[in-house]
């Protein structure tokens, strides 16, 4: 064989490992999409089912809250309703206090 020949030769097998490269290539970015795909999903999911999470918890807490203000609404209108004169009293007395403290444009 030739020297032309060998090199052609040469020349082709290097034509067809840079087609396999290309190939390989190819295939491992269409892989690495997928599993990039497939994690996205994943940390989607993640993340919807935490905000998920964190809105039924803020939501529990926020009813607990309106449920200790209504119970101390009640003790305190329970209260004034018991002791109508002292509720006076406490009004007038608080009245007069915000008053004094208002008045004071020195």
């Amino acid at each position: 064989m030739s020297a032309r020949a060998e090199e052609k030769d040469d020349f082709a097998s290097v034509r067809a490992e840079l087609n396999q490269l290309r190939s390989d290539v190819q295939t491992l970015g269409e892989t690495i999409a997928k599993a990039s795909d497939g994690l996205k999903g994943a940390v989607r999911k993640k993340a919807e089912r935490l905000a998920g999470d964190l809105e039924g918890t803020a939501e529990e807490a926020y009813e607990q809250l309106a449920e200790e203000g209504r119970r101390y609404a009640n003790v305190v209108e329970q209260k004034m309703s018991e002791h109508p004169i002292g509720t006076m009293v406490v009004a007038l007395a608080v009245g007069v206090v915000l008053g004094r403290l208002l008045d004071r444009s020195d």
